[in-house]
């Protein structure tokens, strides 16, 4: 007979007992042996780490190999989070550095130039197209595109702000703890990649409307 984590641990949740589980208890339940909890856990950060990761690094492989990496990383070093601050702000801490890290690599070895082919999260065409007709969904999809373009092309302090807040939907002061910066100076960065971002779609910039709020 296979003896599992849960087998082994009494206290492991079962069956739907993780849904009220917070990340913090299911990462401590991992830490008591418990395997089950850490897919669960990273099953509930999977979609935003990934999305945040493809925008970041600009390339699909090297996001699918950083993703794997953090990962690895989270399950490796759980240990030592320490509860100061959130889990996913420690987590996509971790995904930051490592998509730094291989950014960095990247560029030792060769110049590159990329771009992301993958179906990303666009959290702020989503909020335009809701209010539009279906005869105006093409529009929108193109908006999209001119989007991901535009924020390829923002200052890199302004850009890993604004997909923190985008894809990976952290606060401002998760923000801040990870760049070890204050929250006034997060919100300026952001407000000043909103400004380019509407500057560079000239036309199109009455729909950003949507974003005064962000």
């Amino acid at each position: 007979m296979t003896v599992t984590a849960e087998d082994n641990n009494p206290t492991a949740p079962t069956g739907e007992d993780y849904d009220f589980l917070t990340p913090e208890e299911l990462l401590n339940s991992y830490l008591s042996g418990n395997i089950k909890a850490f897919e669960v856990l990273t099953g509930q950060f999977n979609g935003k780490l990934y999305g945040f990761l493809c925008r970041f690094v600009q390339d699909e492989h090297l996001a699918e190999d950083v993703h794997q990496e953090v990962l690895v990383k989270i399950a490796v070093h759980a240990h030592k989070y320490d509860g100061r601050a959130k889990l996913s702000t420690w987590i996509f801490q971790i995904a930051r550095n490592s998509a730094l890290d291989a950014i960095r690599k990247r560029k030792r070895t060769k110049d590159f130039s990329a771009s992301v082919d993958v179906e990303e999260k666009h959290t702020i065409e989503d909020a335009i197209s809701s209010d539009l007709t279906p005869d105006t969904k093409v529009t929108v999809a193109e908006l999209g595109e001119r989007i991901s373009d535009a924020v390829m092309r923002l200052p890199d302090d302004q850009r890993e702000v604004f997909l923190m807040r985008e894809d990976a939907d952290l606060s401002f002061d998760e923000i801040a703890q990870i760049l070890g910066c204050n929250k006034e100076t997060v919100k300026s960065r952001m407000r000043y990649a909103v400004e380019k971002l509407r500057n560079s779609l000239k036309a199109e910039a009455k729909l950003y409307g949507l974003l005064a709020g962000l």
